[in-house]
């Protein structure tokens, strides 16, 4: 992954966590799709509460 997952907290808005959310999780889905499978399993809910900085 291009950038470690702690800098996210670092991250000021939602576009610049929402950025490196996309990016780990598209590294995730090119091994292995299931985590991203279903619209509303843990893994998207859990990468939106990331991103909406919930995990900050």
């Amino acid at each position: 992954m291009k950038q470690s997952l702690p800098h996210i907290a670092s991250l000021d808005t939602f576009d610049e966590r929402n950025s490196v959310i996309q990016s780990v999780r598209q590294e995730i889905a090119t091994r292995d799709p299931l985590p991203f499978a279903h619209e509303d399993g843990e893994w998207n809910a859990a990468v939106e509460e990331i991103a909406m900085g919930m995990w900050t």
